[in-house]
C-alpha cells in the first residue's frame, strides 16, 4: 500500500513538473503575446488565492442580531469559534458585513462593535460564507449554533442562517494587504 501511495505521489509530482516545464518553455521561447497571456493567467490565479478578487459561489449567510449592542463584547469567543468552525469546514471565502476575512485578519469584539482588519463594524452582523453548504451547515450544527442560541436566550438577540446559491464576497483591500505584508517583513 505504501508503494502505491508513493507511486501516486510521484505521478502527481511528474504532472506538476510537466506543467511547470510547459510554462517555462512559453516564457523562454514564446512570443511576447504568449508570454504575456501566460503571465496574466498566472497573475489571475495568484490574485484569486491571495483574496484580491471578488468571488462568487454557493454557501450560507449567517445573521447575528443583538438586542443590546454592548453584548457584542460578551460574545467575542463565540464569534471567533464560529469563524474557526467555518474555516475548519469547507469555507472557501468568508466576509463579515462585507469585510473579507483572510488568514491574517483580526476579528476582535470591542465594546459594542467588531474590529475587523482595523475597521469598526456594528451589529447586526451578516456573515457570508462560500463553500459546500452541507459541510457549512454541519459546522453550524456541531455546537456553535446552540451556543449562540443559549447566549441570546439569556441576553436577547438571535442567530439564523440560510442557504444561498449566489453569494458574492468582495476582494480584500489591496492597500491593507500591502500594509500587512510590510509588517511581516519589518
Amino acid at each position: 500500500s505504501r508503494i502505491i501511495e508513493l507511486s501516486a505521489e510521484v505521478e502527481a509530482l511528474n504532472k506538476t513538473k510537466d506543467e511547470l516545464e510547459t510554462k517555462l518553455e512559453i516564457y523562454e521561447t514564446g512570443t511576447n503575446d504568449e508570454t504575456l497571456e501566460a503571465l496574466q493567467s498566472e497573475n489571475d490565479i495568484l490574485r484569486k488565492f491571495g483574496c484580491l478578487t471578488n468571488v462568487m459561489g454557493e454557501g450560507i449567510v449567517i445573521t447575528l442580531n443583538y438586542d443590546n449592542p454592548n453584548d457584542v463584547a460578551y460574545s467575542a469567543n463565540l464569534i471567533q469559534s464560529l469563524i474557526n468552525e467555518l474555516k475548519a469546514s469547507s469555507a472557501q471565502a468568508i466576509s463579515i458585513n462585507g469585510e473579507r476575512i483572510i488568514s491574517m485578519s483580526e476579528v476582535r469584539a470591542v465594546s459594542n462593535y467588531l474590529a475587523i482588519n482595523g475597521k469598526h463594524y456594528y451589529a447586526p452582523y451578516t456573515i457570508s460564507v462560500i463553500g459546500n453548504a452541507t459541510s457549512l451547515e454541519s459546522a453550524m450544527e456541531v455546537g456553535i449554533y446552540s451556543q449562540f442560541n443559549s447566549f441570546f436566550s439569556n441576553r436577547g438577540g438571535s442567530i439564523s442562517y440560510i442557504y444561498e446559491n449566489n453569494i458574492t464576497i468582495p476582494a480584500f483591500d489591496e492597500e491593507l494587504m500591502d500594509s500587512k505584508v510590510n509588517m511581516l517583513f519589518e
